[in-house]
């Protein structure tokens, strides 16, 4: 729990080594809705 709250902070000598792969997880979810509200719209 102590290493999650300081990966939150971001306050490890190498940066926020988190934030690519969220911001990569976000990305992806938002691909795929826009995706599948293409398909629906096109059907």
């Amino acid at each position: 729990m102590y290493d999650l709250m300081t990966l939150a902070q971001g306050n490890r000598p190498d940066g926020p080594s988190w934030f690519p792969y969220a911001f990569l997880a976000v990305a992806v979810l938002v691909g795929i809705f826009l995706v599948v509200r293409f398909l629906n719209r096109r059907r």
